[in-house]
């Protein structure tokens, strides 16, 4: 067996006496029988990693940090905080970097190996630009390092880590992202999966290490990953998917002039000819004097509806993101008598179109490609953007540009005028039920099997 790297065995037993006292007796339990079957020494001086036999076999990353004189240690046993497994591998190391009579007097020594690999990023980086680095440029090496000590051995990058690097995953259910099958031996194999996976996933790259190559077999890799993942986040939607609701029959009342904010709507009162002013909060509350005695029984209609039924929290912003709020609305399009008294956001009256809106779906080029589905006019010309959609019969797109009929509203992806969805989520039974349910045409390649 090669002698190890010396290690600071002082600041070693500083952190083998933050074990708890029945945590390091198992430990040196495990220790002697032999229970630590691989120690190898991954950056020279500053990070080992060890496979430790208990109820199975379990992996330890032991991490030193020479600037600090301190010690870590991480295990993927369940156990929370210092745990037996990495006593055992400590011991071991301890005993590797001690006087020869001490170390042979271990279990099972474990082997290191005479050569650990190096990392070469920070040597790639710097040949490729040919200059010096910045402090920024030397903040992300670091990052880069802390993250390929911390999990990157194993193959592994945690989500908040990802975000030091600006990059903001859709698939933030994760807690860490399984880059490699096989353990990392440097940081610049690290950062290869770390770029391929920005490739596929479109994050941004730092400029300065853009000119540092990617083997193509790894860019594949992570694209094959990339297209798993964006095909099971779209089954984990769709198994969420509400059950089709069974539309119920419009009510017969609501009026006042209701002004079409982007986001929200708002209720405007005026008296005579006078000019149109926004109820206060007081006026807004069920038990109060109505602002609106002597008005027409519409506006009476209107009142009760939002005032003394659906909103209890009255004087807060009506937004659309209350389905009460959108459903009192859908009434009132779907009653001509109320349509005069809803108003665009510069208060000209709605503009209501007799042709629908319809999905358009474009076939991928190829069984690795996506659907693209548009929300379009008849003419073929993009839909405007569409405020909110009213569960009326048919459903009514409220949308910058007017009032169309259309298809029912989308449930996993809400006002999103243009889709793209990953072909083996289409082609699926889901998937085809969920074409049916926002009454999207069918693809020509599906539609003569089903």
């Amino acid at each position: 067996m090669s002698d190890a790297r010396a290690i600071d065995r002082a600041s070693a037993f500083v952190f083998l006496s933050r074990f708890p006292a029945v945590i390091r007796k198992r430990g040196q339990a495990y220790y002697g029988s032999g229970a630590v079957k691989r120690l190898d020494e991954e950056i020279p001086g500053e990070c080992w990693t060890a496979e430790v036999q208990g109820g199975e076999r379990y992996e330890v990353t032991l991490l030193f940090d020479p600037e600090r004189q301190t010690w870590d240690a991480e295990c993927d046993c369940l156990t929370e905080g210092l745990c037996k497994h990495a006593c055992a591998a400590l011991l071991t190391l301890i005993t590797q970097n001690a006087t020869p009579a001490t170390r042979a007097t271990a279990a099972t020594p474990a082997k290191v190996p005479a050569s650990p690999p190096t990392s070469s990023l920070s040597d790639e980086v710097l040949a490729a630009l040919g200059r010096a680095l910045t402090p920024a440029e030397k903040d992300i090496l670091a990052l880069i390092r802390r993250m390929y000590r911390s999990h990157g051995i194993r193959g592994e990058a945690v989500i908040p880590d990802l975000q030091a690097l600006g990059w903001i995953p859709d698939w933030v259910d994760f807690g860490s992202l399984r880059l490699s099958t096989s353990r990392l031996t440097s940081e610049l194999g690290f950062w290869h999966h770390l770029a391929a996976l920005a490739a596929a996933e479109g994050f941004p790259v730092p400029p300065f290490l853009q000119s540092i190559p990617v083997p193509p077999e790894i860019l594949e890799q992570a694209e094959k990953t990339h297209r798993t993942r964006a095909i099971e986040h779209w089954r984990r939607e769709l198994a969420r998917m509400p059950e089709p609701s069974v539309p119920q029959a419009p009510d017969a009342g609501v009026e006042l002039r209701l002004r079409l904010e982007p986001l929200e709507v708002i209720l405007e009162n005026r008296t005579g000819e006078g000019p149109w002013r926004r109820l206060r909060p007081s006026y807004s509350q069920p038990n109060s004097v109505s602002p609106i005695s002597g008005a027409s029984p519409e506006a009476q209609m209107i009142w009760s509806v939002f005032a003394q039924g659906m909103l209890v929290h009255y004087g807060h912003c009506l937004s659309y993101r209350q389905p009460e709020v959108v459903a009192a609305l859908g009434r009132l399009l779907a009653t001509q008598v109320f349509r005069p008294y809803l108003v665009q956001a510069d208060g000209s009256p709605l503009v209501f179109h007799e042709e629908p809106l319809r999905w358009s779906v474009r076939e991928p080029e190829n069984v690795l490609g996506d659907y693209h589905l548009t929300l379009l006019r008849q003419d073929g010309s993009p839909a405007p953007p569409t405020l909110f959609v009213a569960p009326t019969q048919p459903p009514l797109h409220v949308t910058a540009g007017g009032v169309f009929p259309g298809p029912p509203p989308n449930p996993i992806t809400q006002l999103k005028r243009e889709l793209a969805v990953p072909a083996p989520i289409i082609e699926s039974k889901p998937g085809l039920q969920w074409l049916r349910l926002i009454r999207a045409p069918l693809p020509e390649r599906l539609a003569a099997r089903v």
